[in-house]
């Protein structure tokens, strides 16, 4: 019986304490938040030859991916006719990190991963090393809520030396 009195008091007292919290649950997204939503905007340097266009980020699968689709048309210049490009990404978290899989209506497949400890309101990301040149593609968001977006190219299994292929700013459209 007073074996039993000092397990119920036992029990009392360890319930009093409060549970340990769990530590937070790390949010895999939280880089690449201030992406989501539609935006407009220019690119590909100045005068005849630039693109306009239009990029949007948005959940899909139960905001188990991030899909990001573009638009781009591309003026007429001496050079080449008027043109236009379309792409898709679709980015995940895996095995603790960020990932994106790139398709574009030319052929061209990249398969990025976010490198981490970038800072707030930028959003970097490395194709994965290979015998083929390697990608770097950068958001920055800048005071205003601009994003400029760098994308370039750089030596195989390289992690510097990259040089810029085409740049952009975006603004985002007003949600409806």
């Amino acid at each position: 019986m007073r074996r039993s009195i000092l397990s119920v008091v036992a029990l009392a007292v360890l319930a009093s304490f409060p549970a340990a919290a769990a530590p937070p649950a790390t949010d895999a997204w939280a880089p690449v938040r201030f992406l989501v939503g539609t935006w407009t905007g220019t690119g590909g340097g100045e005068g005849p030859g630039q693109g306009v266009g239009t990029t949007s980020f948005q959940w899909d699968l139960e905001q188990k991916i991030l899909v990001r689709r573009d638009h781009t048309e591309f003026s007429k210049t001496a050079e080449r006719p008027a043109a236009s490009h379309d792409a898709l990404m679709i980015l995940y978290p895996q095995g603790g990190a960020l990932h994106g899989s790139y398709f574009d209506a030319a052929g061209h497949v990249i398969p990025y991963t976010l490198v981490a400890g970038t800072a707030a309101g930028t959003a970097q990301f490395l194709s994965d090393a290979g015998p083929g040149p390697r990608f770097r593609l950068t958001y920055q968001q800048d005071k205003s809520g601009d994003v400029a977006i760098t994308f370039e190219m750089g030596p195989p299994n390289a992690t510097d030396g990259f040089r810029p292929v085409t740049t952009g700013t975006v603004h985002k459209k007003a949600d409806k």
